[in-house]
């Protein structure tokens, strides 16, 4: 970083000059800039391994499985799909899957539009379900086929020149990891003043919501919303990429192997599959 004269700056330059114009690096409240700067670290890795798969020379599936845990990683959940919407055939397939019997999923097709991931995906907004127990958004035929409960859901559109790809559908926030936030974003905002708002966490200083009800203690925050929205936008940007370079490479070489690869590469993965509706 460097001032109009061009001389270059430290970060720990660039930190004392925010003190000056904001208040978040004000000496007084040194754990609500500390939040702030993990914050800001954690986009900024968050942003740097998805840019590192540019340079890899994986396959598409590959891909998609490398993005899905990036989304885990960071947004820890038991488990987590990427789901692609074939319009040829008015469905949605997994395009790559993590957690428990998640090899059992890739040979599944689900009715365009059903379930939570259908909502997201044709209306190309974010959904977070707290309690999925008689939630009728809720495909329990899923978690009924491989024998996983899934307890509460989140999931976010990816969406191409504003055309739905897909979505990414993460399931069971770690209950761990979600308490430790809770009790950082309580921190926070006292240290900032009763009520108010700290990176999407809007918490009473005066009545720390330390024992949630147990319908709600494990769901997804709104700081997890807003990372799952910021790795979907740079998934995107990724799968265009490589679907751009699929495209030049089957135009430029159009024998028969370039085109079997290249159709390989983005068919859905399993080779017999099994469409599942709703009870």
């Amino acid at each position: 970083m460097s001032d109009r004269s061009g001389a270059k700056k430290t970060f720990s330059e660039v930190l004392e000059e925010g003190a000056k114009v904001d208040p978040i690096f004000d000496s007084n409240t040194a754990e609500a800039s500390d939040f702030k700067l993990q914050e800001w670290e954690k986009k900024y890795q968050i942003l740097d391994q998805l840019f590192s798969l540019i340079t890899k020379e994986y396959s598409f599936n590959e891909l998609s499985a490398e993005i899905l845990k990036i989304a885990i990683e960071h947004i820890p959940s038991q488990a987590g799909a990427v789901f692609e919407v074939d319009y040829k055939n008015d469905c949605m397939f997994f395009r790559a899957a993590q957690g428990q019997a998640s090899e059992n999923l890739l040979s599944l097709l689900i009715p365009k539009g059903e379930g939570v991931v259908g909502f997201v995906c044709e209306n190309q907004q974010s959904l977070s379900v707290s309690n999925t127990n008689g939630n009728p958004m809720y495909l329990r035929v899923i978690s009924d086929f491989i024998g996983f409960e899934t307890h509460n859901v989140l999931a976010h559109p990816i969406v191409i020149r504003g055309v739905t790809f897909g979505c990414i559908e993460l399931l069971n926030r770690e209950a761990e990891h979600l308490r430790l936030e809770r009790e950082r974003v309580e921190r926070a905002t006292r240290t900032l003043g009763v009520g108010e708002k700290v990176s999407g966490a809007n918490v009473d200083a005066t009545k720390p919501d330390v024992n949630a009800t147990k319908s709600n203690a494990n769901s997804y925050l709104e700081d997890d919303q807003t990372l799952l929205a910021m790795i979907c936008q740079y998934a995107a940007k990724l799968i265009e990429n490589r679907l751009m370079i699929a495209a030049s490479l089957a135009a430029s070489s159009p024998t028969a192997e370039v085109e079997a690869k290249t159709e390989q590469s983005l068919e859905p993965k399993g080779s017999q599959s099994k469409e599942l509706k709703a009870a």
